[in-house]
């Protein structure tokens, strides 16, 4: 069993410094060195490895500080080579998957290149501590220098690990204390990217892309860099369907390589997701102030939830749908969620024109008595899909901007005996089409700017005693041609 037991050992030391001298050879050649696609997912089990080399070789390292006598009764030799060997080959499998793992990133920071030499000088060293342990007993000196030695690396390489994972104030960052510094801001006082936007990222995003560990080669921290982008270019463009990276990634099913944030990081919500893609819908304007959105704007309501307002919420009669139908529904281009908190009332946002269908709008149909509001800005919505829409009792608001309507069937709305207001921005509706809404009673507000209306129409209907036809909000064409402008 001995002999077993030492043929164990053996071929494991011998498979430590095989794969130690594999290692350095790497490193010596690592710019001429072409890594594998097949052998990145070795790479990034690097995390789920590494703590076993620092629990075994930080017990190994304290128990040989703490021995004091050749025949102390709390050593045992046996016990301790074991888990010294364990020490070492774990050591060195995550310094080996380490060295993958850094190949993957595009910008490699200074924190990255401690982080990487100490892991490589923990695995070497562990290998060489392992075969001269015979020769440093540990109740002298010499064993014990090279135990807090060890103790040293193994902490500083650790945190600075720490650094690359969660980011520099991982430690001493509280979610509490962000929520209360936020929550100081009045929404009279709020801007939507510093007191909204900017929160979300730093708390979901900062942590890979900062200036310490910049995946991608993108950084988040500041304004510029935020319009700078990374290698795959800008974070968005209004003039795309799916309006660019930063909303289009974090769609992508979790099972995704390219789904943001990576699978096991802190997830965005439903309302976060909405806030980002609405903001990148306006322009990314990183000045605009919540108080300048119309009252229909979704950023408004979040706004409310988030900062605290003084509207007085409508109390809603109707029950609340089934959470499980709710996450049955949602998908990764539409989004369900509470209007206000613990409110039965739902509202609905679509993204990415380009895989939108109208059976997206009738699968909601079991849902209907609860959407008060729906979003449909930029999506492919023709005026047959209004039929639908119009199955909907309980909307209150409807937002259909820069769709493919042209008013035909805006009759069909009729049917809302609830709806207040209605967004037909950047459509081709004109002044015939727009007259079938003054049959809607419920009705008080009405976005038409940059439709098919002459000024003369548009200033017509703003002598409307029972609708209040909006005609002069800056619209997300003007937003899309400072976009534009600003990416020239």
């Amino acid at each position: 069993m001995r002999r077993y037991l030492d043929n164990w050992k053996g071929i494991v030391y011998n498979l430590a410094f095989f794969l130690n001298g594999l290692l350095i050879f790497l490193l010596v050649f690592e710019k001429g060195v072409a890594i594998p696609n097949w052998l990145f997912p070795v790479g990034r089990l690097h995390p789920a490895v590494l703590h076993f080399p620092l629990v075994a070789l930080l017990l190994y390292a304290f128990w040989t500080i703490i021995v004091e006598k050749k025949d102390s009764v709390r050593w045992n030799a046996e016990l301790a080579e074991t888990l010294l060997l364990l020490g070492t080959f774990t050591a060195t499998v995550a310094a080996f998957s380490g060295f993958l793992l850094s190949k993957e990133e595009s910008e490699v920071s200074q924190t990255l290149l401690w982080h990487k030499w100490l892991g490589v000088g923990i695995s070497v060293g562990s290998v060489a501590w392992y075969g001269a342990s015979k020769y440093l007993a540990p109740w002298k000196i010499p064993a014990k220098l090279v135990a807090v030695t060890f103790l040293a690396m193994l902490l500083i390489a650790g945190h600075l690990g720490g650094n690359l994972t969660h980011g520099e104030d991982f430690l001493t960052f509280s979610p509490n204390n962000s929520t209360e510094t936020t929550n100081q801001v009045s929404i009279q006082q709020a801007i939507v990217y510093e007191n909204l936007v900017q929160p979300v990222l730093q708390q979901k995003c900062y942590s890979c892309h900062n200036a310490e560990k910049s995946k991608g080669r993108l950084q988040m921290q500041t304004k510029a860099l935020l319009t700078k982008g990374g290698k795959n270019g800008m974070l968005w463009d209004t003039t795309k369907p799916d309006l660019g990276l930063l909303v289009s990634r974090v769609h992508l099913p979790l099972e995704d390589k390219k789904h943001m944030p990576p699978r096991g990081k802190a997830q965005l919500t439903d309302d976060e997701i909405m806030l980002l893609a609405e903001w990148v819908k306006l322009g990314s304007d990183f000045e605009q102030k919540v108080t300048a959105l119309p009252a229909q704007n979704p950023i408004v309501s979040y706004a409310e939830n988030i900062l605290g307002g003084n509207r007085t919420g409508e109390i809603y009669d109707f029950a609340a749908a089934d959470p499980e139908e709710i996450k049955a529904l949602n998908t990764n281009y539409r989004t369900i969620r509470q209007y206000a908190p613990a409110s039965p009332a739902l509202f609905v946002n679509f993204y990415n024109r380009s895989a939108f269908k109208s059976s997206d709008i009738s699968d909601l149909l079991p849902i209907k008595d609860q959407i008060i509001a729906m979003d449909f800005g930029k999506m492919p919505v023709k005026d047959e899909d209004l039929k639908t829409i119009a199955r909907f009792p309980e909307l209150r608001k409807l937002i259909l901007n820069f769709t493919d309507l042209r008013g035909t069937t805006l009759g069909e709305l009729e049917k809302l005996t609830k709806l207040r207001e209605l967004a037909l921005s950047g459509t081709k509706v004109n002044n015939t089409s727009i007259k079938a809404l003054t049959n809607i009673a419920s009705l008080e507000k009405v976005f038409l700017w940059s439709t098919a209306l002459t000024s003369e129409e548009q200033d017509a209907l703003k002598n409307s005693k029972n609708i209040h036809f909006e005609t002069g909000f800056r619209s997300d064409t003007t937003a899309e041609k400072k976009f534009t402008s600003a990416k020239k």
